[in-house]
């Protein structure tokens, strides 16, 4: 849905309201910032909080964590009723901008209004021990993989199979298929792309994956099978007026050219969403993130038989999942998971996290610490040989 933003007369909260609960995040922020810039009359100091704070909102979704900092302050300044919540989201996107001190302060101001909050809780505990983490440092050096990235976003790296030497990736460059910008982001919609390495050990440019696999939908985090013939990879499809929905589906290799994606149907919940895909490195389970009713809260990490679905439908349990969002899942053997997660204690965002199964039965969870880890959010995580 297009809105005109040419006027302010011909802009309501209303068209920001309804592109907001479309996940139209861009739209409706660009609608809110209108509605903001519009009341600056004294007896419009409510309005202007309003559209201050339905901005912030925006932005959470949108991961612009200064953005949504200014404009949750600027709500709090003009007073919004619901100053409680409001005051959280700062807190949390303060976290998420390295503000530690500031981040701790609001979380603990909002625990004495809400004093059993477990997010507040679980965010002063991180807000502390994170500048402990960065100065603690690990063995681990990160280095920018400058040609596979471009101007736009570019994430969730898979290697094709044991000889690493394809590595697919999601991109919203400028080279992806589609035509029409996403109301959601504001750029193009992502499309997987793929480089090679020759014999020499050089990789080529990343090139739009060849076939009927790309789309002017988005398509976004890939995992295959052992063997690299099968492509499990997210799919959001937009529908006019309806919430953009997130759908696993798989597509076939023959020599270099993917076939058209299939839907993989999990279960026949067509309101929750399903992505994420890994595969495990016998090839037997699928691992996928889920909003699906029976989780902790937030998106779950659960896992499904590929070849035999029936009753075996499996939440990772409590010890992965919490009341945030855990995403990303990658099973470096069976007894190893990486994940990424906003719930367990972290330095902002998402942070990536190793699970390790124990003779107990029980999972030690740790965080990857910096430079692995930062404010920003931090996904996507995959292996060589």
């Amino acid at each position: 849905m297009a809105v005109n933003l040419s006027s302010c007369k011909s802009v309501k909260m209303r068209d920001g309201d309804e592109a907001y609960e479309r996940g139209e995040y861009n739209d409706a922020a660009k609608i809110y910032r209108k509605l903001y810039n519009k009341f600056t009359r004294k007896e419009e100091r409510w309005k202007r909080g309003e559209a201050a704070y339905k901005m912030g909102l925006c932005y959470r979704h949108l991961n612009q964590s200064n953005r949504a900092s200014a404009a949750f302050t600027n709500a709090l300044r003009y007073e919004w009723e619901d100053s409680t919540q409001c005051l959280f989201y700062l807190a949390q996107a303060q976290h998420m901008d390295g503000q530690w001190n500031l981040a701790q302060k609001n979380y603990e101001a909002h625990l004495q209004r809400v004093p059993d909050d477990w997010w507040s809780k679980q965010g002063i505990r991180a807000c502390q021990m994170a500048p402990r983490w960065k100065a603690q440092g690990s063995r681990y050096i990160v280095k920018r993989a400058q040609l596979f990235n471009s101007s736009r976003a570019d994430f969730c790296p898979q290697f094709l199979d044991v000889n690493a030497d394809q590595l697919y990736f999601t991109s919203s460059s400028e080279k992806a298929t589609g035509t029409v910008k996403s109301e959601i982001t504001g750029t193009k919609n992502s499309d997987i792309f793929v480089s090679k390495k020759n014999e020499k050990g050089k990789w080529s440019r990343p090139a739009l994956v060849e076939g009927d696999l790309n789309s002017e939908f988005d398509e976004g985090v890939t995992a295959f099978s052992p063997d690299g013939s099968t492509m499990y990879l997210s799919k959001a499809i937009r529908k006019p007026d309806a919430p953009t929905g997130v759908e696993i589906y798989t597509s076939q290799r023959s020599e270099a050219k993917w076939s058209a994606p299939v839907l993989f149907e999990i279960t026949a919940d067509t309101l929750s969403s399903y992505g994420d895909p890994a595969v495990s490195p016998d090839g037997k389970w699928l691992y996928f993130t889920s909003d699906m009713p029976g989780g902790q809260g937030g998106k779950d990490l659960w896992r499904i038989n590929i070849k035999d679905k029936r009753g075996t439908l499996e939440n990772l349990g409590d010890q992965i999942n919490t009341p945030g969002d855990e995403r990303f899942p990658y099973m470096r053997t069976d007894s190893i998971l990486y994940f990424s997660s906003n719930g367990h204690a972290g330095f902002g965002g998402l942070d990536i996290f190793k699970a390790t199964l124990q003779q107990s039965g029980r999972w030690f969870i740790e965080n990857m610490g910096a430079p692995m880890n930062s404010s920003s959010d931090e996904f996507g995580i995959t292996f060589g040989k």
